[in-house]
């Protein structure tokens, strides 16, 4: 045999068994069940109960023991995820419709026609109640349990972005022919009355609900925060080119460099910290004063007051992220040529996955039942995973890149925060406001 073709043969034979020896093994499961439709979208709580978006032309309902509850056809293909609604489970289709079914044996309780096939998808508001875009231009306030309309807001252009708080933040505009304009507004969650409209022009990125403000972007790239209910600036970054990422306790996180650097901030303004990850930025969450921060390539988990390392994680190709529980469930491929995908949940705490599950195709963000996880794949394969930091779970936030706080799936450089002097707002209904400088300042800690 030729020496070159031998070497090559065991070059071949040896990344095989390489391979082959450093596979991580799935955990085993409490239970596992199999779904005869591909699951196209996340599971939605329903009641007691997990609805599944069976294909494009039925809805499952499981309980969490992962038995079949229910399922019921659909007369028309979905646009957008489940959600639910107080007693029902609310699905929209491409045909105009929206569709109401219980929780509990998805009977159909109602079904509304929308004017236009809508690019917004349905949002959640308090004492039950659906927001639901009838035209590109006009929001509707839907009764849970009937369907029946509460409100209606009206704008002058396209509603593409929003963000339920104590009031609802609206971004709408229109395309120009060299640049979008884009505008923020906020309107009664109650009542759907403008309460007020920010002055300045804003990007096309959903709006972050932190505390009693909305946070945002201006079209220059410059986060602000104004507060929910009169518009009044609470704080603005002292820079631009930023896209806002999450906000929680005391920390902002801002995306710069086209998703490579991440800058936190102390909107307190105690410190201030930036990093610049080896990949493009996937997802994070911020949990009892860590950070953690998933990258194309890995896994790290931060002080959040400081930017000290704790632990750091090599996956390999890391595909989603999904903020869960006290940390990230992250789907990710071990090798390249891997043709089967891992989705493990990383506790911030731990530095170690606490399970691992291991399909053909990916997986959906899970949920909780307790202390067992709901983990389903795109395949239709269920599992019942244990948690035992269940216990200790906060609310995770965030969310993936290209998944909008509004529900919709789309299937730089700055310096630190300093809180805005009094004087400055929104425009609330008849009257403008004004803006004031901010203080500059240096943010200060860094880890790579």
């Amino acid at each position: 045999m030729n020496r070159r073709l031998f070497g090559f043969i065991l070059v071949v034979l040896s990344l095989i068994l390489y391979n082959f020896m450093n596979r991580i093994t799935p955990t085993q499961s409490i239970w596992s069940a199999v779904y005869d439709q591909e699951v196209l979208s996340a599971p939605c709580r329903a009641g007691r109960n997990a609805a599944l978006l069976g294909g494009r032309k039925e809805i499952a309902l499981f309980n969490k023991n992962g038995q079949l509850v229910a399922r019921q056809n659909i007369p028309r293909e979905p646009k957008f995820p489940l959600i639910e609604v107080g007693p029902a489970v609310v699905l929209t289709d491409r045909q105009s419709g929206v569709r109401a079914y219980s929780v509990d044996a998805l009977k159909l309780l109602w079904e509304r026609a929308l004017v236009t096939s809508p690019r917004l998808a349905p949002s959640v508001l308090p004492n039950d109640r659906l927001l639901v875009a009838t035209t590109r231009e006009a929001l509707f306030a839907l009764e849970g349990a009937t369907g029946n309309p509460a409100w209606e807001a009206n704008f002058q252009g396209e509603v593409v972005r929003v963000s339920v708080g104590s009031s609802v933040a609206c971004i709408f505009g229109y395309t120009d022919v060299l640049k979008p304009v884009w505008k923020l507004r906020a309107i009664d969650v109650d009542s759907g009355v403008p309460l007020w409209t920010f002055p300045e022009s804003v990007i096309e990125q959903t709006p972050l609900v932190y505390k009693d403000m909305f946070v945002f972007v201006n079209s220059a790239g410059r986060p602000i925060a104004v507060d929910q209910i009169t518009g009044d600036v609470r704080f603005r970054v002292d820079g631009e080119g930023y896209r806002v990422f999450q906000a929680e306790g005391d920390y902002l996180l801002l995306l710069a460099q086209g998703g490579t650097r991440i800058d936190c901030y102390s909107i307190t303004g105690k410190n201030s910290w930036s990093t610049t990850l080896p990949a493009q930025m996937v997802n994070s969450t911020i949990i009892g004063g860590r950070v953690m921060l998933a990258d194309r390539q890995g896994l790290r988990c931060a002080n959040a007051a400081n930017g000290d390392l704790y632990w750091q994680l090599e996956l390999g190709t890391v595909l989603l992220a999904y903020p869960y529980r006290n940390g990230l469930c992250v789907v990710y491929k071990q090798y390249f040529v891997d043709r089967q995908s891992l989705f493990a949940y990383f506790d911030s705490q731990a530095g170690k996955p606490e399970w691992t599950c291991v399909d053909s195709t990916m997986f959906h963000r899970p949920i909780a039942f307790g202390s067992i996880d709901f983990v389903v794949s795109r395949a239709g394969n269920i599992f019942g995973m244990q948690n035992s930091n269940a216990e200790k779970a906060g609310a995770a936030s965030g969310f993936p890149i290209g998944l909008q706080a509004s529900g919709s799936v789309q299937f730089w450089d700055g310096k630190p925060v300093s809180p805005e002097r009094p004087g400055a707002s929104a425009t609330p209904d008849q009257s403008s406001g004004t803006r004031s400088p901010t203080t500059p300042g240096q943010p200060s800690g860094s880890w790579e």
